[in-house]
């Protein structure tokens, strides 16, 4: 998400004009703002097409290499839903070895944003012995 969020500064930077500076202004927005935004900033949609066909194949090429029964997406990305997921499994289908596509799962997790918290704290508790 970091590197989503620096990309859009950056362009917005150097598009003074774009309707989503308005919206966005000086706060971080969430990846889920930005896919929203898509749909008014050119620049922002540019951002989302870029992302989608950087992690969509990323994505196939681990299902074509791996073969894995599902790849389950979760923190900051996990949170967009549709807007990011719909666009990302048609790019994965593009890309990735139609044999491998017969069997896996591409999902967001059910945790959403606090998977990552959740699974720091377990991976916290299984150091200290508390689990």
């Amino acid at each position: 998400a970091p590197a989503i969020q620096a990309r859009l500064r950056e362009r917005l930077a150097e598009s003074p004009d774009d309707p989503a500076r308005v919206p966005l202004g000086r706060r971080q927005p969430t990846l889920r703002q930005i896919f929203q935004a898509a749909a008014f900033s050119s620049v922002a949609d540019q951002i989302v097409r870029e992302t989608v066909q950087t992690l969509g194949l990323a994505i196939a090429n681990l299902i074509t290499v791996l073969n894995p029964e599902a790849v389950i997406l979760g923190g900051p990305v996990a949170e967009v839903g549709p807007l990011l997921m719909e666009p990302l499994q048609a790019r994965v289908r593009q890309y990735a070895y139609p044999a491998s596509l017969r069997s896996v799962r591409l999902t967001t997790a059910e945790l959403g944003g606090d998977a990552i918290i959740l699974g720091a704290v377990a991976l916290a508790l299984a150091y200290s012995g508390r689990v």
